[in-house]
């Protein structure tokens, strides 16, 4: 079963800027590989880390 795979019972938490900040084990790296934060930034339409907080000065969504 696929609940059985290790590759499942692993935890990484990256924030946007590429460093970790959490993990279930320590062998994560601790930056994600530029390349990976490219294509991710790409998929999303973004070229640059979003900003800070999620929301601009009047309350709105930035990250919508």
């Amino acid at each position: 079963m696929l609940a059985e795979d290790p590759v499942f019972k692993r935890m990484s938490l990256f924030d946007r800027d590429g460093n970790l900040v959490s993990s279930s084990h320590a062998d994560e790296p601790q930056k994600l590989p530029a390349g990976w934060l490219s294509q991710l930034r790409e998929h999303t339409g973004r070229s640059a880390p979003a900003r800070r907080g999620g929301f601009d000065e009047r309350g709105s969504d930035i990250l919508s």
